[in-house]
């Protein structure tokens, strides 16, 4: 449903159009989520805002409590080479005050 994008008009989608998921494994209460090699190529904002929403909406699920995410069967790396691993929602910051 998440790739699907949203069915209210004027919302954008969380995860890009061309960005596909290759698969969503499930082990215990964690799940990785496999995206096509299209997820490498999203600029910054836009992978912060995929990550992000994919990481909230799916541990809004009672039964996940983190997600990793995988380009290609290979884990998400940080600018400094170390690997992002699973994310929880305190892993995710999200500013519900924006200034005008």
């Amino acid at each position: 449903e998440l790739a699907g994008g949203p069915k209210t008009e004027g919302l954008s989608r969380a995860i890009p159009e061309n960005v596909k998921i290759n698969s969503a494994k499930i082990n215990g209460t964690a799940v990785t989520v496999d995206f096509s090699e299209e997820y490498s190529g999203l600029k910054a904002g836009e992978e912060l805002l995929c990550r992000g929403s994919i990481v909230w909406t799916l541990t809004e699920l009672d039964f996940i409590d983190s997600v990793a995410i995988t380009v290609k069967g290979e884990p998400l790396i940080k600018s400094t080479g170390e690997e992002i691993g699973s994310m929880s929602r305190d892993d995710v910051v999200l500013d519900k005050e924006i200034s005008p």
